[in-house]
């Protein structure tokens, strides 16, 4: 007898493309037994896309662009499967090189010749994280302001990476950034649906044995008037302690109902639950702190305009 499978995802980043593909499949109302190989009528295998789904294997930059064909979110499962790679290519280089950091390499310095952001991600935790989103009286976020703490894993930390997109108008130069303090731009990059992949270079290196974590922030400007996607929505990465997020909505857009989501996927995310709705503070906004962030689950606010 042949033996089953495994169907325990890869990485995170394959556990996060199969779960969008799973929800562009049931968007579009297609079975695991119904999703079409190309214009001849034939299928993949049901058990195929099952694994596919679950990141228990690389799917094929092909199949991600047959969900995105019937479920839509082409923009975001491109992005997705870039980060697949970017994992399969640091896992490779992981087994080549063995487990264990190459402690006398170091950090990486150089932005500009980083290839993955895990090269740069790994080598710090990210203590907290406060996003907070103005948006326009048309239902656009104007910008995010993130403040970010970070403590040092090991000596000679410079870099810091972060990532953005806006789903609702996917065209070069939509998204540009600015430092606030403790950061400068060191490379930006961009593709051709608007998604910006950011390192920024510290003011100074961090260290392990640095007494308080260190603060940095910085502003991302939208430059639409595309009313936002009906969420926001962050994926914790291993060593990401602490979310805050804040949304502070323009009088003529503000959401009929918002409420907060923690979910393992992201297909359950964005589900309605009792006790989750969000109530107003004060001056207008919306706010939830999340603490204990499980690596690799989706958090965030959703909303009915």
């Amino acid at each position: 007898m042949k033996p089953r499978r495994s169907r325990a995802p890869i990485s995170e980043a394959h556990a996060r493309l199969g779960a969008a593909m799973r929800k562009a499949r049931e968007t579009a109302g297609l079975s695991t037994r119904r999703m079409p190989k190309d214009e001849s009528g034939d299928f993949y295998s049901s058990g195929h896309i099952s694994l596919a789904e679950a990141g228990a294997v690389a799917p094929s930059l092909e199949l991600v662009d047959t969900y995105a064909r019937v479920g839509g979110g082409m923009a975001e499962l491109r992005s997705l499967y870039q980060q697949v790679t970017a994992a399969t290519r640091m896992a490779g280089r992981r087994r080549r090189q063995g487990s264990e950091l190459d402690a006398a390499a170091g950090p990486p310095r150089d932005a500009l010749a980083t290839l993955d952001r895990h090269e740069v991600q790994e080598h710090y935790v990210v203590v907290s994280q406060e996003a907070q989103y103005s948006f326009t009286g048309t239902g656009a976020i104007r910008a995010l302001v993130c403040t970010v703490q970070l403590r040092a894993k090991v000596p000679g930390v410079c870099l810091y990476h972060a990532a953005f997109a806006y789903p609702t108008d996917q065209r070069a130069g939509v998204l540009t950034v600015e430092p606030i303090f403790g950061a400068t731009v060191a490379d930006l990059r961009e593709s051709v649906t608007g998604a910006v992949a950011l390192y920024l270079r510290l003011d100074r290196d961090l260290h392990p044995d640095d007494l308080h974590p260190y603060f940095l922030s910085f502003r991302v400007r939208v430059g639409s008037r595309m009313r936002a996607a009906p969420r926001l929505r962050y994926f914790a990465g291993v060593g990401n302690e602490r979310l805050v997020v804040r949304a502070d909505y323009a009088p003529a857009a503000i959401p009929a109902a918002i409420w907060w989501f923690a979910a393992a996927d992201v297909v359950d995310a964005e589900l309605r639950l009792p006790g989750r709705e969000l109530e107003p503070t004060d001056g207008g906004s919306y706010e939830r702190t999340f603490d204990r962030l499980v690596p690799s689950w989706c958090y965030g606010f959703a909303w009915n305009w």
